[in-house]
Parts: structure tokens; C-alpha cells; sequence
């Protein structure tokens, strides 16, 4: 097992990165726009969005990422529009849970007879 410390704090990075990578493949957006929508995924309505994200990312020129955003159809002045909900931390948590294969009134008897339902 390798230590807490600036080791493992790298590998878990580099880790994390590749995930997003394989996320992203694919979809036209890059990394800097998936933590911009992210951002936004938060933005509270007070002051401004573009504020809202440039505070937090901590880059000169997100004003014109949220512009590109905006232009692609991924923003609102205020926020994220549908095309953007698969990016929202908000959709995975508000998704409805699939069906379960064997029906919601008939589980606890197919459980006894069919294992896995």
C-alpha cells in the first residue's frame, strides 16, 4: 500500500484523468468545458454565471468558455440547458431508478423462485 503523500496523490490523479478522458471521448468537450459545466451544474443564481464559474476556476479567460458554452447550446445565461444535463452531478442523483426485470409487485416472490430478481 502506498502512503498518503504527494505518490499517491499523482497516481490517483493520473487515475481520475484517464477515467475522464474515456468519458469524454467522443463528444466534443474537452476537460476544461466538463469542469466548467460542472461549475455551473452549482451556480446558485447570485451574481452572474460567468462570475460564478470564473471564481472558481480560476482561469482568465472562462468568460469566453462560458461564451463557447453558451454558443454550443450547454448554458443558459443562467444555467445548464438539457443538452448539458448528462454532465450535471444533479441528473445522476435525480435519475429515476430503472425497472427492475421482474416487475415491482412480483420481486419478493420471484426472489424465492428465480435467484438474481
Amino acid at each position: 500500500m502506498i502512503p498518503f503523500g504527494p505518490q499517491l496523490i499523482g497516481q490517483t490523479e493520473k487515475a481520475l484523468n484517464a477515467l475522464l478522458q474515456t468519458v469524454l471521448a467522443g463528444r466534443d468537450l474537452t476537460e476544461r468545458e466538463w469542469v466548467a459545466l460542472r461549475l455551473a451544474s452549482q451556480f446558485d443564481g447570485t451574481p452572474d454565471l460567468d462570475g460564478f464559474v470564473a471564481e472558481r476556476l480560476h482561469a482568465p479567460d472562462a468568460g469566453r468558455l462560458t461564451a463557447a458554452l453558451r454558443d454550443r447550446g450547454f448554458l443558459t445565461d443562467a444555467a445548464l440547458t438539457p443538452r448539458a444535463a448528462p454532465w450535471s452531478p444533479r441528473s445522476a442523483r435525480t435519475s429515476p431508478p430503472s425497472p427492475h426485470p421482474c416487475g415491482a409487485r412480483s420481486r419478493a416472490r420471484m426472489r424465492r423462485s428465480r435467484p438474481g430478481c
